[in-house]
């Protein structure tokens, strides 16, 4: 009887082992989940920043073309 009981609290053990394994697995992937998540705002943010910076120029530039616009008009006239 003795050799059961033993057997018993080992597989008893061993599921407990497998519960703590199973449960850091999951833990794991889900803190590599939230890093892609973090990567990816990240990535988004620096997209964001870029078309910003771009547009600014744009507008820059445009601000600049309508100034000589306006004083090839004022010459002309």
């Amino acid at each position: 009887m003795d050799s059961i009981e033993q057997c018993i609290a080992e597989r008893a053990s061993h599921e407990q082992e497998l519960q703590n394994g199973l449960k850091r697995l999951n833990e794991r992937k889900l803190q590599i989940q939230e890093c892609k998540t973090d990567q990816n705002a990240e990535d988004e943010r620096v997209a964001l920043a870029n078309l910003i910076a771009n547009l600014k120029l744009d507008i820059d530039e445009n601000k600049m073309i309508q100034t000589q616009l306006k004083k090839e008009n004022t010459s002309l006239t």
